[in-house]
């Protein structure tokens, strides 16, 4: 339990940020102990990665290049193997023509494994939960040190590096797709409670989430600042503003990589035995999974018609994806579904009836 007189605790953050934490958006952001010390990145029309750091100047890590020295050096030993093993004899193969393709084959596949690692670092960013945020680290560093199954039994490379890259875009497809869709309906169930809880004095709403940025109505939460987006391509969000949902990336991968491994003990594909099948069968596992995704995105839309159409979400906007998720939601809806079938019936026997004709 904490110690010490009241108030001390919030005396001493106070002290050791320069911040008052009861202060708005609009003051932390513009007070002097704020100042950003991350690296940034973008892409220029050249396609070339420019990685800059707080003061804007270009640098370069040294595990970047002791990566990529590793990368050539395996490189070099898969272009020596099939030239080894070249199956004509009688013409002699074009050594910088193989090694051509391994560097454009390797360039494409890291540009591909961005898409995921820039997912899971934008997960990293906004994650709520520190325990959430370790794993996420833990994923992003996985991913970070991912290397292309080259499968040695087939008569060139390249099949194996086209198979392995198909798989990551689809894998930072479904990731994109999950991450956008977690925020977005993050962001309107906690701005539309805030509205909902706008009545109630600020130092009584202990417990209620904290709205976040949306464009063209939380302008006044970036306190001055532009819109904040840790990578290319990511979702602008205010730079205070956190996320609880987005720690759900890490379940994700964890689920692909649990449904892979299960497959590949059924159909015996495990010590490396046939890397081409392995891919296959995760470029497969993925394609299911966008589908899955999809279908539940379609779910929640209907979910939406329907309450919409039968008055039931007009009250509370916030629920839409949490309708399929309550028994007694879905069981009002399928209430008022046969009642209002009903109610049709017997309105279009009435029309049809003579009886009630005039």
């Amino acid at each position: 339990p904490p110690c010490g007189p009241p108030g001390a605790a919030e005396d001493a953050q106070r002290n050791l940020s320069g911040i008052d934490p009861l202060v708005g958006h609009k003051e932390a952001m513009e007070a002097e102990a704020v100042q950003s010390r991350d690296d940034t990145y973008a892409i220029d029309a050249d396609g070339v990665v420019r990685v800059r750091d707080a003061a804007g100047f270009l640098v370069l890590y040294d595990s970047a290049v002791e990566d990529l020295s590793r990368v050539c050096s395996e490189m070099l030993q898969v272009g020596t193997y099939y030239l080894q093993n070249y199956p004509d004899d009688r013409s002699v193969p074009d050594r910088v023509t193989i090694l051509l393709d391994l560097y454009e084959h390797e360039a494409t596949f890291y540009e591909s494994l961005k898409s995921s690692v820039d997912v899971l670092f934008e997960a990293y960013e906004h994650c709520y939960s520190p325990d959430e945020q370790s794993r996420l680290a833990q994923e992003l560093t996985t991913c970070i040190a991912k290397r292309p199954l080259v499968d040695l039994t087939k008569p060139y490379f390249a099949e194996s590096y086209k198979a392995h890259i198909a798989s990551l875009q689809l894998q930072g497809t479904l990731l994109r797709e999950v991450i956008t869709g977690q925020m977005l309906e993050e962001r309107m169930y906690r701005n539309t409670t805030v509205v909902r809880n706008h009545g109630i004095p600020v130092h009584d709403r202990f417990g209620f989430p904290e709205e976040i940025y949306q464009p063209a109505t939380h302008d006044e939460l970036l306190g001055g600042c532009p819109p904040y987006t840790c990578v290319p391509g990511g979702l602008p969000v205010g730079a205070l503003d956190l996320f609880m949902s987005v720690g759900g990336v890490g379940s994700v991968m964890d689920v692909l990589r649990s449904v892979s491994r299960e497959l590949c003990f059924v159909h015996n594909l495990g010590s490396g035995r046939n890397n081409s099948a392995v891919t296959a069968l995760q470029t497969a596992v993925l394609q299911q999974a966008i589908v899955e995704w999809k279908l539940l995105m379609e779910e929640e839309d209907l979910t939406e018609d329907m309450g919409k159409k039968f008055g039931m979400i007009g009250r509370r906007p916030y629920a839409n994806s949490f309708l399929i998720d309550d028994p007694f939601a879905v069981e009002k809806v399928i209430d008022q579904s046969e009642t209002q079938i009903a109610f049709d019936q017997v309105m279009l026997t009435r029309d049809r009836n003579p009886l009630f004709s005039e």
